[in-house]
């Protein structure tokens, strides 16, 4: 393609090596070479194996595809929170059993969405999860677009990935 004209950057190729028939995918760049009267006169090409990135890189669609499955099986609310109670992430199999629709949770924290005694009994749970390492939980009761509910919240830390900030994992079951 260079000795075409073409230009290319990360143009990926399956290809199979001519001495065992292995497959291996390549991402090449490539561009002609002109003389100055703008005649082509060559080419350069730059070539490196991503054969093991793309593998990863399906593996971790694999997971994910497997964790979308299960949470769509789970009838359970789930979140993702940091320390202080910022909604991180939100998984609800029913958005009716939410405070709010998810994108109004997002980025905003317990006590500004819950009410007071809710937000004082989750952000207890928390802070107990935080200073102990562990699971803790507790028994709140709020209105929903689906009616007033029970519900049942248990708090997990998360493993600290890369010296990241502390996150907990909550799963909010409905008792009602």
């Amino acid at each position: 393609r260079a000795l075409r004209g073409e230009t290319g950057v990360g143009v990926e190729y399956r290809l199979r090596t001519g001495d065992t028939g292995e497959a291996w995918i390549g991402s090449f760049s490539f561009a002609p070479i002109r003389d100055e009267d703008g005649r082509l006169v060559g080419s350069v090409v730059t070539a490196r194996d991503i054969t093991e990135r793309r593998r990863a890189e399906e593996a971790v669609r694999q997971v994910n595809a497997d964790w979308a499955a299960t949470l769509a099986a789970i009838p359970d609310l789930l979140f993702e929170m940091d320390r202080r109670g910022t909604y991180v992430e939100v998984w609800a199999h029913d958005p009716d059993l939410l405070v709010a629709r998810r994108a109004a949770l997002l980025g905003r924290t317990i006590d500004e969405m819950l009410p007071p005694d809710a937000a004082r009994a989750a952000l207890a749970a928390l802070a107990v999860a935080d200073a102990q390492g562990k699971s803790t939980g507790t028994r709140v009761h709020l209105a929903t677009p689906a009616g007033l509910r029970w519900f049942e919240l248990s708090i997990v830390p998360k493993d600290v990935v890369d010296g990241g900030p502390p996150r907990f994992t909550a799963l909010s079951r409905d008792l009602t």
